[in-house]
């Protein structure tokens, strides 16, 4: 059965004139394009045409994180979400692998895979290792920080950042989701947890400028 991140996926090959065989590339003006254009996330954001998203461990200028964030660049660069391997709730590192299509973190016995499905949504998948994100702020207060809730018609969590102005509604499509900080005040982890039982998971994030 085909997954929604394979459809995004397939849908960002031929974005960037990649068919769907594997291995082929169609010619082009100069010769063909490489089957994989890799690129180190350090230096340049995982993102796609027409997005204020990207996803890097960049978080302000001339400062980087362990971590990959998903950063909003709405009112300048904001991290949004912190993205944290875990494994039977211990952290577990990771090696990031960037290409025109994907990002991956990739680690002893598991792998994760992010790609962007449109310009306002981020779809990640795992198996042998679960993610949590984690609101970045950590403080919720009358003018700044993030607001966790979970929405009880589709058990969706949806974080709204006083930061960008925006929500991020984090939508589990497969495997377990749990959630922390759900209507918290004040300083708190605010975060959500797929793929906690070990089983195959999927997450989609959305950003969204209302409900």
């Amino acid at each position: 059965m085909r997954e929604p991140l394979d459809d995004a996926l397939a849908e960002r090959r031929a974005l960037v004139g990649w068919s769907n065989a594997a291995g082929a590339a169609p010619d082009r003006p100069g010769g063909p394009l490489p089957r994989t254009c890799s690129f180190d996330v350090r230096e340049i954001p995982f993102s796609t045409r027409g997005s204020w998203l990207s996803l890097s461990p960049v978080t302000a200028l001339h400062t980087t994180s362990a971590h990959i964030h998903l950063d909003s660049h709405v009112n300048g660069l904001r991290p949004v979400l912190r993205l944290e391997l875990e494994r039977a709730g211990s952290e577990v590192e990771a090696r990031w692998v960037a290409d025109a299509t994907r990002l991956a973190w990739e680690t002893a016995g598991g792998r994760v895979e992010a790609t962007f499905d449109g310009p306002s949504t981020v779809r990640l998948r795992g198996h042998g290792v679960g993610l949590r994100a984690v609101d970045s702020v950590g403080e919720l207060t009358s003018f700044t920080g993030a607001y966790l809730v979970v929405d009880p018609v589709d058990a969706a969590a949806v974080l709204t950042s006083y930061e960008t102005g925006r929500r991020y509604r984090m939508r589990c499509l497969a495997g377990s989701m749990d959630v922390v900080g759900d209507q918290a005040l004040g300083r708190c982890e605010r975060s959500v947890l797929v793929g906690a039982d070990g089983r195959d998971w999927e997450l989609e994030i959305t950003e969204t400028t209302g409900r």
